[in-house]
């Protein structure tokens, strides 16, 4: 897949045009954020549903990239001509068509904040506070439902274990737990 096939592939009605995608997996596994939107350093500075992009915005890439460097920026690649882009994913073999369900998942340990203003995630944007997680923008002052912060499960108690295979299903549990929080109860 090009660049622009991902830009519209990857396309979504998002509120105020703040639009964030997911990253783009090359064949060979390089990955990048390939972004264009209202909110991003790109031209034109809007949010297109065509993908008719001269310049896009870039960052985070899991390997460094000679044909990007000289438009870095900290972690950050802005207005990089599409043509550079296209040659880049070009020379890792094309965009994965459907890379979501091959990539590794990871889980994030942070201190689950009281709303989303205090959250490490949610950023301001254009005066308006956005969540990247929801891909959405969220009223100040509140944690609402649907956030996808989810509290790390309880240990489960040994001594309420019933036979051998609920003893050693705890034990399972709660290990997983201690190595999620990194430590131990033991």
């Amino acid at each position: 897949m090009t660049v622009k096939e991902w830009l519209v592939h990857t396309f979504k009605e998002v509120p105020y045009g703040l639009l964030v995608r997911e990253h783009a997996v090359c064949e060979d596994g390089f990955a990048i954020s390939i972004q264009a939107s209202t909110a991003h350093y790109c031209v034109p500075r809007k949010t297109l549903t065509n993908g008719q992009y001269t310049y896009v915005e870039l960052g985070y890439p899991n390997q460094k990239e000679e044909l990007l460097e000289r438009y870095r920026e900290g972690i950050i690649y802005p207005y990089v001509p599409i043509d550079i882009v296209e040659k880049v994913v070009s020379n890792h073999g094309g965009i994965r068509g459907q890379q979501m369900a091959s990539m590794d998942k990871s889980i994030l340990i942070i201190n689950t904040p009281k709303n989303c203003e205090e959250c490490r995630c949610s950023a301001m944007v254009h005066g308006k506070l956005y969540c990247p997680a929801r891909d959405t923008v969220v009223r100040k002052g509140e944690r609402d439902c649907s956030c996808p912060l989810v509290a790390v499960p309880e240990r489960m108690d040994p001594e309420k274990a019933r036979g051998a295979y609920d003893a050693t299903r705890i034990e399972a549990w709660n290990k997983c737990i201690d190595k999620i929080l990194g430590g131990s109860n033991e």
